[in-house]
């Protein structure tokens, strides 16, 4: 007797959120290459997945690339990076307060955020900015600033501008 695996409803949710990231991708893509050519450094696309980030593509500059820990497919935390902080920006203070409750901070960077009275203040600050700032947070000498991607009022994703942190002036961010 040859025993048969189904996948459940459950797993709708999961197929749907896969097919809009790919959307994401496709729409995004051709943006996110001009912004990339049009500052000579590395943009990464993410969405959220698990309380984390999930990174969909990285682009990197075609001249001053730089080696970074990241990769598609991998993960970042949400409050230790760029992306991350500019989802969170876009959550309400119930899903935030629930994130922090089941979040455990560790330190990852040289000036990684691991309280969550920290966390709540930088995103307040991302909201009125209208961006996030990595500043060595997930690698040590590497700035990112990060935007949310929002369709409908409702967040599809983020992205990030990378660079070591000596290429960044406040002029530029």
């Amino acid at each position: 007797m040859k025993k048969k695996y189904y996948l459940g409803t459950d797993f709708i949710a999961y197929a749907e959120k896969a097919s809009s990231d790919f959307n994401l991708l496709q729409y995004a893509k051709p943006a996110l290459t001009k912004l990339r050519d049009a500052t000579d450094e590395t943009i990464n696309l993410g969405v959220e997945g698990n309380n984390s980030v999930v990174l969909l593509a990285k682009m990197e500059s075609k001249n001053r690339s730089i080696k970074l820990k990241s990769q598609v497919g991998g993960k970042m935390n949400l409050y230790s990076s760029s992306m991350g902080k500019a989802m969170l920006a876009t959550w309400t203070s119930e899903q935030l307060q629930h994130y922090i409750h089941e979040t455990e901070f560790r330190h990852v960077g040289p000036n990684t955020i691991t309280s969550p009275d920290d966390l709540l203040k930088e995103v307040d600050k991302t909201k009125q900015r209208g961006f996030s700032v990595d500043n060595e947070e997930n690698e040590p000498e590497v700035f990112c600033l990060g935007f949310s991607l929002c369709k409908n009022g409702k967040l599809v994703g983020a992205f990030s501008i990378t660079a070591p942190k000596y290429r960044m002036t406040e002029k530029k961010s």
